[in-house]
């Protein structure tokens, strides 16, 4: 799921098809369906969608009633995206098609899509997450680590890890921290540009994958089994700050109003 001011996008990946929404209609408690596509990802870009189409390995930009631009690169087994502060990201085999658009003065956006391929020989990137709107973004990389994307660079990171991580996030602030969960259920944080790791003490069951989110400052990781939400301070040697108990299962999480 990603929104843009207008639109809101989901995607069935095993079922190949993706729906965009009226964003307006959706904060009135509406579901209107705008465009429905055979895609197995789907993001919004200002005015625009793009779509991962795997019939055709290739990642196209549509305007926004769903018709092609003409725009589009060459993309196999598109997986996952993410849209960031420079454009929409949807992830391939070999890397990730890059899609941005520019407003020349007095014209209406511009779309561009380029392929970032990634180092070989190491396991693709399928989902990205990060601080919301940041350009770098972060993604597993199989259990040899994870992988960062720097849209605005266009570079790729590999970032070995001694264990498995089962979650991780971009927070991209001038400490470069990343966040992730381990396959022991620690809150991993790595920082600078020798990634230097910190850890938390196990605060979810081994193997489980709860929703982790990150701001600013902190951290938040689910424990829908307790009803709890752990509050990390990662710039703090991942200090747990605190662990709020909530009345519900907190098996889908967002932050807001900060």
């Amino acid at each position: 799921m990603a929104s843009s001011e207008s639109t809101t996008t989901v995607s069935w990946p095993d079922a190949g098809t993706a729906v965009a929404l009226d964003r307006a209609a959706l904060g009135q408690g509406e579901v209107t369906t705008t465009v429905r596509v055979d895609a197995a990802a789907l993001l919004p870009l200002g005015d625009l969608l793009v779509a991962g189409d795997a019939e055709r390995d290739r990642v196209v930009v549509l305007d926004a009633q769903g018709k092609p631009t003409g725009v589009a690169a060459a993309c196999t087994d598109p997986a996952g995206g993410i849209v960031t502060r420079v454009g929409a990201v949807v992830g391939c085999a070999d890397g990730a098609v890059l899609v941005t658009a520019e407003d020349a003065p007095g014209e209406d956006a511009t779309p561009t899509a380029e392929h970032l391929a990634a180092p070989a020989d190491l396991p693709r990137a399928t989902a990205f997450a990060n601080r919301t709107g940041r350009p770098t973004v972060a993604a597993l990389a199989g259990d040899t680590g994870a992988w960062l994307l720097d849209t605005r660079e266009r570079t790729w990171e590999h970032v070995p890890t001694d264990r498995p991580l089962v979650a991780v996030t971009a927070v991209d602030d001038t400490d470069e921290h990343v966040v992730a969960l381990d396959a022991d259920g620690r809150v991993r944080v790595l920082s600078g540009t020798d990634r230097t790791a910190v850890t938390t003490e196990p605060l979810v069951p081994a193997g489980s994958v709860p929703a982790l989110q990150v701001d600013a400052q902190r951290a938040y990781l689910a424990d829908p089994g307790d009803r709890v939400v752990h509050e990390v301070d990662f710039a703090d040697d991942a200090r747990l700050a605190r662990s709020i108990a909530v009345p519900v299962r907190p098996d889908v999480m967002a932050e807001v109003g900060r």
